[in-house]
């Protein structure tokens, strides 16, 4: 399991890294949006299936979830949704959002602290408009309600 999860790190520091530094320095979109499966930042929640969110890889590889972030804040990343955790989780770290979308449909895992950024306890999905001067982002439930979550980016 040790040399698997050194395989995986080595790939994240190097082959994935170079990929992501490349592409991103030479985009010139108007937002640049990472999408990733696990989470990079996640806050501490639990479940009945299993006792604790994945870990994310500011817990899981503090020293690479750091290279990652400083590449997305000096090359204008402004967004970062993950989903991998079955609630939803918005935090801004340096002027970047992390959003974290998990609520589709399959289980909840419980937030130690929720609130109108950090919930599970409904499923939904999250809509992003975009238009040439922001993004607007907006969770809502499986009813249509938008009643939870809702953020702008400049």
């Amino acid at each position: 399991m040790e040399q698997k999860d050194n395989v995986a790190k080595n790939i994240l520091e190097n082959d994935q890294y170079a990929f992501v530094k490349k592409t991103l320095e030479n985009s010139n979109a108007t937002f640049k949006i990472i999408a990733s499966h696990a989470p990079f930042i996640s806050q501490d929640c639990s479940s009945f299936i299993i006792s604790s969110c994945h870990d994310s890889l500011e817990k899981w590889a503090s020293a690479i979830f750091g290279k990652y972030h400083e590449l997305f804040k000096n090359t204008g990343v402004k967004l970062v949704l993950s989903g991998h955790n079955h609630n939803y989780q918005r935090a801004e770290k340096d002027g970047i959002t992390y959003v974290i979308i998990g609520l589709g449909g399959q289980s909840k895992y419980k937030i130690s602290h929720p609130g109108n950024q950090m919930f599970a306890d409904v499923y939904g999905f999250l809509n992003l408009s975009f238009n040439n001067k922001s993004i607007e982002g907006k969770f809502i439930d499986n009813n249509g309600n938008m009643h939870k979550d809702m953020f702008t980016i400049q």
